[in-house]
């Protein structure tokens, strides 16, 4: 067995030392070493891995990496897993499932995790409030080292266990935090302080109708003795009422009743709650609006009564309650049209199984069926009507970016701002898929751009945070402000500079929009540099004065971090800006050994043609014409012999480019060194 040539790749490799380094500090202090060191010692390759795919933009594959290590226990695989669901970057966005493996890496006393999983639990993120359980994870986060979680048990502790902490902001922002969570204690704490009872959240909604979302009957019942108005809307056009009759919480209805909210009124689509709760078949919610004097003749944009509904709806309890009462159904002539578009229902026959919950125009919106959405279009379906995800039909165009859909949609009378999933408007979701005609058409339409989206941030935060370049230009051209940040305080500008998107941050600067520090823009820079290509934005960002010798945090430099990727435009940028071709990374190796070893021959050519000395030592005093016979690429060793490599140099182990090559059994490098007489170099020279 040949012995393994010395490491030449600038990434840390070290994974094999630290594990042993485990092995002897355990038996010097007579620790039993368990089964557990080898996971241990894999996982480090692979968290390795997972961050080469995250520098590279390869979400979908660090997701991968680290679900495999995830599963086999590793809590620093299970956090950062978390964060990906959180995030939807490589994954679809999902705080239940970041949730999910935030819980599995805290129970093992993850500091990380436990700090975050005690954030989202005192705030109500993704779960319910639970103060208790939130205390006792910030203190799992304090014994781990992590030094916020101290301020946030003091917080916790001078606030007497409320859950409004200082941080939490003014009383709006408190009680919209407690509508949302179902906390009570901290509704009736923020409406004692002087919290409005009719504070509307960040995508305009009135913590009313929150509190009719959730269920939450003992809240409604502080807000409506407090004075909240029974009758706001969203942004939507709905009422807590109809919000109420479409989720089947009938206590909230009958509180909204007894505090006289209209029964009658006529939100999207000309529905009534009454018709709501006959579409949703809840016979207990009907029978109670039909008590408070719900009108039963009213009919929808349609032309549908609720009895019509009901039937359409196929529930047959709400029918029958309707008719017993004398409710009344639309003319004869339109019932009989209607029965003869009855087909259309079956327009998605195909995958029934997949799609047997879905309402037909939202099936085909998703599966980019123009012709069956034109066609259901003509029967005047809801538009309004929710998959089991909660997505409308023109939510799923956005997502599936079908320009020709989304308009028909929308002149047919779809809601632009409807939210659907968990807090996304259509806009939202067609920033963050990097749909940029869509977005700009929804913006025309009137859709808004400052609604907060899933977990925190407008649409151009979204965009930004996806690297979705044309999108975000979209939104900033139509309005959007640029002073937006997501949840944890992180602006458009920062995201702009952690994707390395210096398209974006030149855009940026020339509207006079906020642009980051100097040191975020040089990471920004690294980051661009380490793509395949520049329309990233490396020229932008070094037109706007990002030194084109910049040096990284991982110890490399603008030019290696680009050599490493093949990158033949950014090389040559760079080095056309004042790159050295000769500046070594901090292992010490130039960009011509970076390009020798991958065998980058156009990379290694230009980069002699502008300097690169071609026996410059680096790593283990080896000279790019050794790293390239290591690797048997002859054309790169033909290429530095003909630019004056000298192929008697040898390195710290006293091997030269022909005992390397010899070694690794390349004949062909070989024959190349062999017709190379000797460079005559002195002993001395030699190493």
């Amino acid at each position: 067995m040949r012995s393994r040539p010395a490491m030449v790749n600038d990434l840390p490799c070290s994974s094999m030392k630290s594990a042993l380094k485990i092995l002897v500090n355990a038996i010097v202090l007579g620790v039993v070493v368990s089964t557990l060191t080898l996971p241990a010692y894999l996982s480090a390759d692979v968290s390795h891995e997972a961050n080469r795919a995250i520098r590279s933009g390869d979400f979908k594959k660090a997701a991968s990496l680290l679900r495999e290590s995830a599963n086999d226990g590793d809590p620093e695989a299970q956090y950062r897993l978390a964060t990906l669901y959180r995030d939807g970057r490589g994954l679809n966005q999902s705080e239940p499932k970041a949730l999910f493996w935030l819980k599995r890496a805290a129970s093992q006393g993850h500091a990380r995790s436990c700090f975050t999983l005690a954030d989202w639990l005192e705030r109500g993120r993704g779960t319910k409030i639970d103060l208790a359980a939130a205390r006792t994870h910030f203190e799992c986060a304090e014994r781990g080292g992590d030094g916020r979680a101290t301020d946030r048990l003091k917080s916790l502790d001078a606030h007497g266990g409320s859950g409004w902490a200082a941080s939490d902001g003014d009383r709006k922002s408190a009680l919209v935090r407690g509508v949302r969570g179902g906390n009570v204690s901290l509704v009736r704490q923020s409406l004692a302080a002087g919290a409005s009872p009719n504070t509307r959240d960040s995508h305009g909604a009135t913590v009313l109708l929150l509190a009719a979302e959730r269920d939450s009957g003992e809240v409604a019942e502080l807000l409506l003795e407090a004075g909240a108005q029974t009758d706001s809307i969203d942004p939507s056009g709905r009422t807590a009422l109809m919000i109420a009759a479409g989720r089947g919480h009938a206590e909230i209805a009958e509180r909204l009743l007894a505090h006289g909210a209209e029964i009658n009124t006529q939100g999207p689509g000309g529905r009534t709650a009454l018709m709501i709760g006959a579409r949703k078949g809840q016979e207990k919610i009907v029978k109670a609006f039909v008590r408070a004097g719900a009108t039963t003749g009213l009919k929808d944009s349609s032309g549908r009564t609720a009895l019509d509904i009901a039937r359409e709806a196929k529930s047959p309890k709400v029918e029958k309650f309707l008719l017993q009462i004398g409710g009344q159904s639309r003319a004869a002539g339109a019932e009989s049209a209607q029965e003869n578009r009855s087909w259309i229902q079956e327009i998605t026959t195909r995958d029934r199984g997949l799609y047997k919950a879905w309402p037909p125009i939202v099936a085909a919106a998703w599966r980019n069926l123009e012709s069956d959405v034109q066609q259901l279009l003509q029967g005047q379906p809801d538009l309004e009507a929710r998959d089991p995800e909660n997505f409308t039909a023109l939510s799923r165009a956005a997502w599936q970016g079908n320009t020709s859909i989304v308009e028909w949609l929308l002149q047919s009378g779809a809601l632009p701002d409807s939210s659907v999933g968990e807090n996304w408007t259509a806009l939202g979701i067609a920033a963050r898929e990097g749909h940029a005609t869509v977005v700009t058409l929804l913006l025309k339409s009137g859709a808004s751009s400052e609604f907060e989206q899933g977990d925190g941030g407008t649409p151009l935060v979204w965009a930004t945070r996806a690297g979705q370049f044309e999108a975000a230009i979209a939104l900033i051209r139509q309005g959007a402000k640029t002073n937006a940040s997501d949840s944890k305080g992180r602006s458009v500008a920062e995201w702009a500079a952690r994707r390395g998107d210096g398209q974006l941050l030149s855009e940026l600067t020339r509207i006079g929009g906020e642009v980051p520090s100097h040191s975020q823009l040089l990471a920004a820079a690294c980051e661009a540099a380490a793509k395949k290509n520049v329309s990233s934005g490396l020229e932008e960002l070094i037109d706007i004065g990002v030194p084109a010798e910049t040096r990284c945090s991982d110890g490399g430099t603008l030019l290696t971090n680009a050599t490493r990727q093949g990158s033949l435009e950014a090389v040559t940028l760079l080095l056309q800006n004042g790159a050295s071709p000769n500046t070594p990374t901090a292992r010490g190796n130039s960009s011509l050994h970076l390009a020798a070893h991958q065998g980058r021959l156009d990379v290694a050519r230009i980069l002699l043609e502008s300097g690169a000395d071609p026996n410059i030592r680096g790593e283990d005093r080896q000279t790019p014409i050794m790293m390239a016979a290591n690797e048997g690429r002859n054309s790169l060793v033909l290429l530095l012999v003909q630019r004056g490599a000298n192929v008697d140099l040898r390195d710290s182990e006293g091997r030269s480019a022909r005992s390397l090559a010899k070694h690794g059994g390349y004949d062909s490098v070989l024959k190349t060194l062999d017709l190379e007489v000797s460079s005559g170099n002195a002993f001395l020279d030699l190493f």
